[in-house]
């Protein structure tokens, strides 16, 4: 396999995850309303983060 796709297969293992707990944090309905929007408007600005 060598190096290089070990390191890729950690990247991919990592933004697989991450895509994971994104959709992890969306599915369930927190309990206050105020709540959603904020860990809306979160996650939106983590994904500008991201790419």
């Amino acid at each position: 396999m060598g190096l290089r796709g070990y390191y890729n297969s950690i990247i991919y293992n990592i933004k697989k995850h991450i895509i994971m707990i994104k959709l992890n944090n969306q599915n369930p309905p927190p309990p206050h309303h105020h709540r959603t929007e904020a860990t809306h408007t979160h996650t939106l600005s983590n994904r500008f983060a991201f790419t």
